[in-house]
């Protein structure tokens, strides 16, 4: 297919506890108003199926089972069909994606596999948000022990390894196969005070909510991760290390 039409693909790939599920409220709470402005949102459930079908075998994400009862095959037929109706609806607009398991890839194939699922665009966009390492680490670790999805154990290629030698935690890594696809590849941190906002702006989308629990994602766990980095940058690393063990 020419791509000489074809507007931008936007992709928010998480990373996991930077606000990625209040940016995704967003989109899904103002999807037909977005749409009206030339911003069209895949389904979430479809990207998130998408990205287990796409991320290297063996490795056991959330939301794997989502294929396994039906086939991989099938699953993958089925969504390919969905996404193909998806493009028929909505052939002239921007498109955007927004799934933090996308943050598990670590290689170029799995990135194309994804991006096979979607038409060709002239630009890829990517944005990722990442988040200091220990907050991140301690905050991921609670959701995985909460959620079940776990637990959490000593195999470090497990997606709920949290030792400090975390492979989600190589953020290098991570970024590497998407800046090779990627036409523009935006970098935000989650250490600011209002991360679902700076998406908005960064994706250049309009600013719909006009509501506080869209516009100030500023959780217990964020303000401590603001005041943590906020102390380190005038190296009060001591008061930095005693609040965020005792917060």
């Amino acid at each position: 297919m020419s791509t000489i039409s074809r507007k931008p693909l936007l992709i928010h790939i998480g990373t996991h506890k930077t606000g990625s599920t209040s940016f995704q409220s967003y989109l899904k709470g103002h999807a037909e108003e977005l749409k009206e402005n030339g911003f069209s949102v895949v389904p979430y459930q479809d990207a998130k199926i998408a990205a287990c079908l796409s991320v290297r075998d063996g490795l056991p994400i959330p939301g794997r089972h989502l294929f396994e009862r039906d086939g991989r095959k099938s699953t993958e037929k089925k969504l390919r069909s969905r996404i193909s109706e998806f493009y028929d609806d909505n052939n002239a607009n921007t498109i955007v994606i927004s799934c933090e398991h996308l943050s598990y890839f670590r290689t170029t194939e799995e990135v194309d596999h994804l991006l096979s699922y979607f038409e060709e665009h002239n630009e890829i966009d990517i944005f990722v948000v990442v988040r200091e390492k220990a907050d991140f680490l301690r905050s991921y670790e609670a959701q995985v022990k909460k959620t079940g999805h776990g637990p959490v154990h000593e195999d470090k290629s497990s997606p709920y390894y949290c030792g400090e030698d975390s492979w989600l935690i190589d953020y290098d890594g991570m970024q590497a196969p998407w800046i090779a696809r990627a036409n523009k590849f935006h970098k935000l941190s989650y250490e600011t005070e209002n991360i679902v906002t700076d998406l908005i702006v960064s994706l250049k989308l309009p600013d719909l909510s006009g509501k506080k629990e869209y516009r100030a994602n500023v959780t217990p766990s964020q303000f401590r991760s603001i005041a943590v980095w906020a102390l380190k940058k005038v190296r009060l690393h001591g008061v930095a290390h005693a609040l965020y063990n005792f917060y």
